[in-house]
């Protein structure tokens, strides 16, 4: 009689590990596309998404679609994805690009929940994989764009690289993807040949062996592919802008500062920079366990922002998106790490334990409840792409006039998608 019964538990038991995971995808995909305003985001096309990767898709062979270069390097994730979307109607593609995107996001946010569990307590762990969805910066050009997803992929790479517990081919095949899609991971280096020196581990070895095989793959699109990328070199700029920039928007999300640096912008960049410096003199006072990762994850937030502004002489919102991404996992890793036995660690430095375990608590709970205000604050900002074009009016025009192929319009004004008509 109980047989039946156990059998539906067992198999309720195996298809958990399966649905929870999928679940936080689908999720995390749902949002991201409730992110885009205005004409949405399943009916807008942005940018290169359509102009570059699925106009490639429609007229070139696969082959040559993943291995041509783009602004001087290679795009493996958005190649790839632009071609699975080729395949799909033409009326559909709109939407099978955003899709795509927001799938791959929550894949982002599911690999590091994964990668920090060696490392944060549950919820810092559910803090740098929100992130991943919510970033508050960059809004204009990150949410639901195959071309930006190399931004979370680079502080997803963070993650990857540090873990203790991934399994190796996950690691390894994470690294490709990122490191063939992005020439900027090029930052990492020193990292992984330190992870490696430091940890000697066949993981340390085969994800740093994998990120070189990359680079390796990038340099030669650099050298010898098609498509260059003019440069304006400012070595310095980098460091003011991330002063100005970086940080005070990572604080405070992108909503309350204007295109241009005002008086309103200075007094919520001062206003942030506060919080920055309480934040780490308190973590200097009383020995946070988690400060090693705060330090890396500051020096590689600083890292990954120098080298794009210092390479191209722009500061644009989406140069900011992974620093802040790593800006909160300092903070998260300050007042969110896992401690022994629930309880701080006691040290003689004039503070009461229970005082000081109790302040780190609240410390913790202060930190969840601002990074969900300001991710709500900074949820929908109107955009470009809220504006339109919307695809499947351009479309209806553009079939009108018979032609060998069509020139549809997206946002923002003046880029196009080239279709084939007979499509």
């Amino acid at each position: 009689m109980g047989e039946p019964g156990g059998t539906r538990g067992s198999a309720l038991a195996k298809a958990l590990p399966v649905a929870i995971p999928g679940g936080i995808v689908v999720a995390a995909a749902g949002l991201s596309l409730v992110r885009q305003s205005g004409a949405g985001a399943l009916n807008t096309i942005y940018a290169e998404d359509g102009s570059i990767f699925l106009g490639s898709s429609y007229f070139d062979s696969p082959f040559d679609s993943i291995t041509t270069p783009y602004a001087g390097y290679l795009h493996l994730v958005p190649r790839v994805l632009s071609l699975l979307v080729s395949v799909l109607p033409v009326s559909w593609a709109a939407a099978g690009l955003s899709l795509a995107a927001g799938v791959v996001t929550g894949l982002l946010a599911l690999l590091v929940f994964a990668c920090t569990r060696d490392y944060l307590a549950p919820w810092g762990r559910v803090l740098a994989a929100a992130v991943v969805v919510l970033v508050p910066v960059g809004q204009d050009e990150l949410p639901n764009s195959i071309a930006n997803l190399h931004w979370p992929m680079l502080y997803a790479l963070f993650w990857v690289l540090i873990a203790r517990r991934l399994d190796t081919a996950l690691g390894v095949a994470a690294v490709l993807l990122i490191s063939l899609s992005d020439l900027l991971v090029l930052v990492y280096a020193p990292l992984a040949l330190w992870l490696w020196w430091r940890r000697r581990s066949t993981y340390s070895l085969a994800v740093g062996v994998a990120l070189g095989v990359g680079l390796v793959a990038q340099a030669v699109a650099v050298l010898f592919g098609p498509s260059g990328r003019e440069l304006h070199p400012e070595p310095v700029k980098w460091a003011p802008w991330y002063i100005l920039r970086a940080v005070p928007q990572a604080v405070w999300g992108q909503r309350w500062f204007g295109p241009t640096v005002d008086a309103t912008w200075l007094v919520l960049a001062a206003l942030a920079w506060l919080v920055v410096v309480g934040v780490a003199l308190y973590a200097w006072r009383t020995r946070r366990p988690g400060w090693r990762l705060a330090v890396l994850a500051v020096v590689s937030s600083v890292a990954v922002y120098a080298l794009p502004v210092a390479l191209s002489g722009q500061a644009t919102p989406r140069y900011a998106a992974a620093p802040a991404m790593l800006l909160l996992t300092a903070a998260c890793a300050l007042f969110l790490a896992p401690t022994a036995g629930g309880q701080a660690p006691v040290e003689s430095d004039g503070w009461v334990p229970d005082t000081r375990y109790a302040i780190a608590t609240w410390a913790g709970v202060a930190l969840v409840v601002f990074c969900f205000s300001v991710w709500a604050v900074n949820l929908r900002i109107p955009n470009q792409r809220s504006q339109g074009p919307v695809w499947s009016d351009e479309l209806a025009k553009a079939c009108v006039a018979p032609a060998a192929e069509a020139e549809v319009p997206i946002t923002p004004v003046g880029w196009e998608v080239r279709v084939p008509c007979p499509r």
